[in-house]
């Protein structure tokens, strides 16, 4: 099973924090760690001026503060859309509500949603 690595965890904001116990939760169920294991591209999510980098590779995921400048594709929105994720609900409506947006690669984004929402 892959590992969600983070170098200081308590250097995290709350937006990495929720990311990485929702992926950690997620890479239990056999489905979404094999998922996972294929994924290997860097993602940005952003609320509001929060902003964490997620890089997925074959041995692990990585999870920093911060944005890098040319993510594969960056997820943008409200918190309240993603603390709706956070707790099982569907992305669909925030995406075609516009409260959340995404730009870049979008075909990675299905992959990314299955680990960013509650199972």
């Amino acid at each position: 099973m892959q590992a969600v690595q983070v170098d200081h965890l308590g250097d995290l904001s709350v937006m990495g924090l929720m990311v990485k116990a929702l992926i950690d939760e997620n890479l239990k169920l056999p489905e979404r760690a094999a998922l996972a294991a294929g994924l290997d591209f860097t993602a940005v999510l952003r609320v509001g001026r929060m902003a964490v980098t997620l890089s997925f590779g074959p041995e692990c995921i990585r999870i920093e503060n911060g944005a890098i400048a040319r993510p594969t594709c960056t997820i943008q929105g409200e918190m309240r859309s993603f603390l709706k994720l956070g707790v099982g609900g569907s992305p669909i409506l925030p995406f075609l509500m516009g409260r959340i947006r995404v730009r870049g690669d979008i075909r990675k984004i299905p992959a990314l949603m299955k680990l960013l929402v509650k199972s």
